[in-house]
């Protein structure tokens, strides 16, 4: 038996590298190194920073959603008031477009004198327009303040009449357009104004007229309501103000594209029949029934303004147009008895009369018949106490393409269309025609020679004027000075007191003129005074190629 010394006697964990009683460092770090790479255990949860970050940022998401919900909530009440207010804006607007476009006349007067009151009569208006003016049946329309009851609550309601003119209109129908209204003394109470045309003159159109009685609706551009509705139910907040602006339909600030003016009453140019005069295919006369309307009439006869008009050539001339602005004057005034005017022209078809030659037909020979429409401008009242005198001025005259260019080439012809003749050796008491233009005029011949004998030289206008006199009555029309005037006399002085008058009671022709492109026009027509009373009448329109 052999025995081994102590110090070589080792333990088997020593051997392995640790220490005895304790495992190797080797061994420990394979242990963990296997226990790192086992998979956590699904019940295991979040760790200590984890749930401090989900509670730090939670609430700021939560709060900031709350924020965002109570907005909404708080505006719930205010688009309800929006929508309610609009609703009424959009009943007003419906109303109102219609009734400015369709105004002659307009008023912002701001009275208890309502001119379309209701039936009880009460109200404050703050809008009158009035359409269909001087016919038999007008149409007026009111804007009305009421009062809710006894309450300070107010709602704008339109009132619309029919009638004659004659003393107040009573309402025929009503509507409300908006409800809670401040009190009409209120700063923000409904008010209407106006916008005059930017080229016309302050005495014709200006705010402070329409706030004290009517003005013309031509003159005004646009007319604007401004409505102020308070806050609706609970809110102190939230007033909704709103305005309408329409303009009306006989504004001359509505430009029509391609014109030279802005037509207010279209019309036609009109040729004669076939072979029924020497230019019967070569002329078209202006139908002038647009002035039966008395709205369109009223334009024209208002001082200072014209009636911008347009006629059509029609489809044998590509539809080129004819533009001109139509004023019609009495420069001597009113009847200072009935207070008419001394001559009321008025459209009028042809022949005027029976001794009229232009439109006539004349022992057989046809003078310019068969024109359609109302192709005369003739005074219908006449009188033996006072000058009758009518002005009629073509201005703005222009032609227009169909294509909307400007046309050349072009002439501009009026004529008698009744009869011109003296009663009395006093000039001043007889009938003249009197043409006026910024061109050159000439004198169309008209004279049938059958009529005079069989003469083979015309006489530029027959017996009218006394043109087949040796003292000719038809004066002027030299074509070199402008302006120039032609002017057809019926009486003519000889000298030593003696005197040509044109008395012939069936007239053998007619005056007649023309220039060529000319801007304006004026015709003066005189009817005598003094005891002596008579009728004149014209017809304008254009030479045609």
């Amino acid at each position: 038996m052999s025995f081994k010394r102590k110090s070589e006697i080792t333990p088997r964990s020593v051997r392995q590298g640790g220490s005895a009683g304790y495992p190797s460092a080797e061994r420990v770090l394979g242990l963990l190194s296997r226990h790192a790479k086992k998979p956590r255990s699904k019940e295991e949860g979040f760790t200590l920073i984890e749930l401090l970050i989900v509670t730090s940022i939670l609430p700021m998401i939560v709060g900031a959603l709350s924020i965002g919900m109570i907005a909404v909530f708080s505006l719930n009440s205010g688009v309800s008031s929006r929508l309610a207010n609009t609703a009424d804006a959009q009943v007003v607007a419906a109303n109102y477009q219609l009734d400015i476009q369709g105004a002659a006349q307009i008023t912002t007067v701001a009275s208890t004198n309502i001119q379309c009151r209701p039936a009880s009569g009460a109200g404050n208006q703050i809008l009158d327009v009035v359409s269909n003016v001087g016919l038999s049946s007008q149409t007026v329309v009111s804007y009305v303040y009421l009062q809710s009851g006894t309450s300070n609550t107010w709602y704008l309601e339109r009132y619309a009449c029919s009638g004659n003119g004659s003393g107040e209109f009573v309402a025929s129908s009503s509507t409300t357009l908006a409800y809670n209204l401040p009190a009409p003394t209120s700063s923000t109470a409904a008010a209407a104004s106006i916008t005059c045309v930017s080229n016309v003159a302050a005495q014709k159109c200006s705010s402070a007229m329409a706030a004290t009685g009517w003005v013309l609706s031509q003159y005004v551009s646009a007319v604007t309501l401004t409505v102020t509705e308070p806050p609706v139910g609970t809110a102190t907040t939230g007033s909704y103000l709103y305005n309408l602006t329409a303009s009306p339909a006989a504004s001359s600030a509505n430009n029509t594209i391609g014109s030279p003016v802005n037509t207010q009453a279209t019309t036609n140019c009109n040729k004669a029949a076939t072979g029924t005069g020497p230019l019967a295919n070569n002329l078209c006369w202006v139908d002038f029934t647009p002035l039966s309307n008395a709205a369109d009439l009223a334009v024209a006869e208002t001082p200072n303004s014209c009636l911008e008009m347009s006629a059509s050539l029609g489809p044998n001339y590509n539809y080129d147009k004819l533009f001109f602005c139509l004023n019609i004057s009495e420069p001597n005034g009113s009847n200072p008895t009935t207070g008419a005017t001394p001559t009321d022209p008025e459209p009028w078809p042809v022949p005027t009369y029976a001794g009229a030659f232009f439109g006539n037909l004349v022992s057989g020979q046809a003078f310019y018949t068969g024109i359609p429409g109302e192709p005369a401008i003739y005074e219908r009242v006449k009188s033996t106490s006072y000058a009758d005198i009518t002005t009629v001025t073509f201005s703005n005259i222009t032609v227009v393409t169909g294509s909307n260019a400007l046309a050349t080439n072009w002439a501009i012809v009026s004529a008698d269309a009744e009869s011109t003749d003296a009663t009395t050796t006093i000039a001043a008491d007889d009938e003249s025609l009197s043409w006026t233009a910024d061109v050159p005029l000439s004198v169309v011949p008209n004279d049938i020679a059958a009529f005079d004998g069989g003469s083979s030289f015309p006489y530029p206008a027959g017996n009218a004027c006394l043109s087949n006199q040796p003292v000719s009555g038809l004066v002027g029309g030299v074509g070199t000075s402008t302006p120039d005037t032609i002017t057809c006399n019926s009486l003519v002085s000889l000298g030593n007191g003696t005197y040509e008058e044109e008395t012939s009671a069936q007239k053998t022709g007619t005056a007649m003129v023309e220039a060529t492109t000319p801007t304006t026009m004026t015709i003066t027509l005189t009817s005598g005074a003094n005891g002596v009373d008579g009728l004149q009448g014209i017809v304008f329109g254009m030479f045609l190629p």
